[in-house]
């Protein structure tokens, strides 16, 4: 019986033991590489910030920048001005492209100008959801996103955004 309790404490505290390990392995940013990806380039995002522009017609408005530059020293700058509903705060979520020239009604969550700024080249999104979860000043925001040209630009971000209010 003594040695019953013995290896059930053993196996116990072995259990504890690795049931402890460190939480320091960023999985609550699985998938994240913090990069753009456009034309067979990887960019690594260096900068990112929001724009806070508060309600606008039953929505609350964020524009959020991405900006980085490649090891070529090929600069890049991701902008999106999205638009949740309600005026209180803005709320996370996933962000449909919106063409002002439809009839449709307007989405929850929507998107009608963005842009992808590349080696001094600007080719505006056209189409793709914009996917933003988090809240303060830390969100990650990702996509595949299509731009004018046919060509995809893929945004993965997830960290801290400097944020601006436009008064």
């Amino acid at each position: 019986m003594k040695r019953i309790t013995k290896l059930s404490c053993l196996l116990f505290i072995s259990l504890l033991i690795a049931s402890c390990s460190s939480d320091d392995d960023d999985s609550g940013n699985a998938g994240f590489s913090n990069t753009i990806g456009y034309d067979g380039d990887e960019i690594d995002v260096t900068e990112a910030y929001i724009v806070d522009y508060g309600a606008e017609e039953g929505y609350y408005n964020y524009d959020y920048t991405l900006e980085g530059t490649s090891s070529d020293e090929i600069s890049f700058e991701f902008y999106a001005e999205l638009f949740s509903i309600g005026t209180e705060s803005f709320v996370a979520g996933t962000f449909e492209f919106y063409d002002y020239n439809s009839d449709e009604e307007l989405p929850d969550f929507y998107y009608s100008d963005s842009s992808l700024e590349f080696d001094g080249s600007y080719l505006d999104v056209v189409d793709g959801d914009i996917i933003v979860s988090g809240n303060g000043t830390t969100y990650s925001i990702s996509g595949i996103l299509t731009l004018e040209d046919g060509e995809v630009v893929e945004i993965n971000y997830s960290g801290e955004f400097s944020i601006e209010i436009d008064e």
